[in-house]
């Protein structure tokens, strides 16, 4: 069922559930929606540029076509989110729970998303250049044909992720933890490989 902003903002007030509502072409810029659930809600070209949601509740939500410029989602739980078509430029992922998240074509450029909890993540196609990863786990993610030239992977976590043609020109690897045999798909030309078991691997593929 497709709400206003007015129904929108009613139902934030009283607490109100919002799975499998859809909001359109509403102006949420600057607004603290760190405590409000949001699960299930579904956004349509919505504009959420700087919202606060630290610790924010978007479980199963659908973004799309959204602007989710410079937005807070420190620690927020994105889980089994569905995105495509929003931008994110400046927006803070750190330690957010990404598990099971579907970013297929992001562009997720120069974005903090260090410490993300990010298993099984769907990011093929997404443009990850200059990116911080520190200790983020993607775990079994989905990076086919990213790029992440200039990334910053340090002490991450790619065991049993897919990098079938991801880039990863002058990106960072330091004590990142992936099997040689998961790594020797990527496209490592210019990488940054340290303290990594490089047996079998193409580094000018």
């Amino acid at each position: 069922m497709t709400i206003s902003l007015a129904e929108f903002d009613r139902r934030l007030a009283a607490g109100e559930p919002m799975a499998g509502l859809r909001l359109e072409q509403a102006d949420l810029t600057g607004r603290d929606l760190a405590g409000p659930d949001l699960a299930g809600l579904i956004l349509d070209r919505c504009n959420l540029a700087r919202c606060g949601l630290v610790g924010g509740r978007l479980h199963g939500a659908v973004l799309t076509d959204c602007d989710l410029s410079g937005v807070m989602l420190f620690g927020a739980d994105l889980t089994e989110v569905r995105s495509s078509g929003c931008t994110w430029t400046g927006a803070v992922l750190v330690q957010a729970d990404l598990t099971g998240a579907d970013f297929t074509g992001a562009q997720w450029c120069e974005l903090d998303c260090s410490r993300i909890r990010a298993g099984g993540v769907r990011l093929a196609g997404a443009k990850l250049t200059g990116a911080a990863f520190i200790g983020a786990d993607l775990s079994r993610a989905d990076l086919r044909g990213a790029d992440l030239t200039g990334a910053i992977l340090v002490e991450a976590d790619l065991r049993g992720a897919d990098l079938a043609d991801a880039v990863f020109s002058q990106a960072l690897f330091t004590g990142t933890k992936v099997e040689p045999a998961v790594l020797a798909r990527a496209r490592l030309a210019g990488a940054m490989l340290n303290e990594l078991d490089l047996a079998g691997i193409d580094l000018h593929g």
